[in-house]
């Protein structure tokens, strides 16, 4: 596999690779590459996850065009006084 860079993104990732001990730079994409295939999927990222996530921004947006909204500073000071949380000095 080639894959082209940048110039001076290669030499980024040449001195990454030497400071992290590899000899080359391409073991040392190798291994981040690998490491990054099998990672778990992030938390969240299913479609399913995204569409309830874009269903709660159309939610929060019709209740903002609605007028269903609370002055920030008065929803944490409510949160604060619901938790027994005092302001710092």
């Amino acid at each position: 596999m080639h894959i082209p860079l940048p110039a001076d993104a290669e030499q980024r990732l040449a001195s990454h690779a030497r400071a992290a001990g590899y000899s080359d730079v391409a073991a040392f994409a190798a291994d981040h590459l690998l490491r990054i295939a099998n990672a778990p999927t992030p938390a969240g990222s299913s479609a399913d996850a995204l569409q309830a996530s874009l269903a709660m921004l159309r939610e929060s947006e019709s209740d903002m065009a609605a007028g269903r909204t609370e002055d920030l500073r008065e929803a944490l000071a409510d949160i604060a006084t619901k938790h027994g949380l005092r302001k710092g000095p």
